[in-house]
């Protein structure tokens, strides 16, 4: 569905490389997915659970970091953050008949190539 909107869909995950080949390759999924084992992108984006909220530093720290599910949807070329859906509980899935009705809206935006 999203083909339609020219858009480029990206997973990110804090799991390890090996273990993100091995969950596409199982779920047969059919776009990228990037490992975040540093914890940079989830950060940088505001979508964790920090299970130790005290001031210790170092990997026991990234360890008990957690990314929380999240959608965002960039606008090209400046990758400017245009539609942003997070969740507290990582059961809880996006709408994605919104998140596709979004990346359309913006997609019709865009100047034609």
């Amino acid at each position: 569905m999203l083909e339609k909107a020219n858009a480029i869909v990206v997973g990110i995950s804090v799991d390890d490389p090996s273990t993100l080949k091995k969950f596409k390759e199982v779920n047969r999924l059919n776009f990228m997915l990037l490992s975040d084992y540093k914890r940079e992108v989830i950060r940088l984006y505001d979508v964790y659970h920090d299970l130790l909220p005290l001031p210790i530093a170092g990997k026991l720290r990234e360890r008990m970091m957690f990314a929380r599910r999240a959608v965002f949807i960039l606008t090209p070329p400046e990758g400017r953050v245009a539609y942003a859906w997070t969740s507290r509980f990582s059961l809880l899935q996006p709408d994605y008949d919104e998140v596709v009705r979004v990346a359309n809206e913006i997609s019709s935006k865009l100047p034609k190539a």
